[in-house]
C-alpha cells in the first residue's frame, strides 16, 4: 500500500502542489475549487486504472454499522 500511494503522489505532484498551496492561500477549499484543482486527476486509481464512482470496488474499511458505533 506505502509503494501505491508514494507512486500515485509522485504521479500527480503537480496536482498535489496545487492543492497545497490553495490551502495555504484560503485555509479552506470548497468542493468545486477541489474538484478545479484535481481535475486532471482520476478520482480513484487502483493498479494504474482510473475506476468511476459506479465501479465495484469493496472498501477495505467499511464505515461502521448502527450496531458497532459506541
Amino acid at each position: 500500500a506505502g509503494d501505491t500511494a508514494r507512486r500515485i503522489l509522485t504521479t500527480h505532484r503537480e496536482a498535489l502542489d496545487r492543492l497545497a498551496s490553495a490551502l495555504i492561500e484560503h485555509e479552506t477549499l470548497d468542493a468545486a475549487k477541489v474538484e478545479e484543482l484535481l481535475a486532471d486527476v482520476p478520482r480513484w486509481v487502483v493498479d494504474g486504472q482510473a475506476l468511476g464512482a459506479t465501479s465495484n470496488v469493496a472498501a477495505s474499511n467499511p464505515p461502521p454499522t448502527e450496531k458497532e458505533v459506541p
